[in-house]
């Protein structure tokens, strides 16, 4: 009788160290987790991301007409901003004056909207948005 006792006893302390475990589980992925809305003038759509992964917006310079892609994280907000272009566009959006990576390693935002009269591509997930003449509008939701 001890032993059926002893059995029942360590079961349901395995039970309880299992539901733990998965409550602190949840609440980690719970964290992890960003909710992003897309908006464009034709559809709105939420994204479900993890903090780490990158939201990528891309166009053609309508002045250098050179690529231009921007890549960030939606951390708590969007940040970790990183500009990949050549020189001389570069040089276009900062006047020669200063490092735009290190400024846009600064940036801190909830909300972006990019507008482009000849072509913008958002990737978030693995969905991309294209837009012409029109804007994009990428939001965090939650955090």
């Amino acid at each position: 009788m001890n032993n059926y006792i002893e059995f029942l006893a360590d079961r349901k302390a395995k039970k309880t160290i299992i539901l733990i475990a998965l409550f602190f589980l949840s609440i980690v992925f719970v964290l992890a987790i960003r909710i992003v809305n897309v908006a464009t003038n034709s559809k709105n759509k939420v994204h479900f991301l993890f903090f780490f992964q990158e939201i990528e917006v891309s166009f053609i310079n309508s002045v250098t007409n050179r690529p231009v892609k921007i890549v960030f994280k939606p951390l708590w907000r969007f940040s970790q901003f990183k500009a990949t272009t050549d020189s001389e566009t570069a040089s276009y959006y900062t006047f020669g004056a200063y490092d735009w990576n290190t400024v846009l390693a600064r940036e801190n935002q909830a909300r972006l909207t990019y507008c482009s009269i000849s072509g913008i591509r958002v990737k978030v997930g693995g969905s991309s948005y294209d837009t012409n003449g029109s804007c994009i509008t990428v939001e965090t939701i939650w955090p």
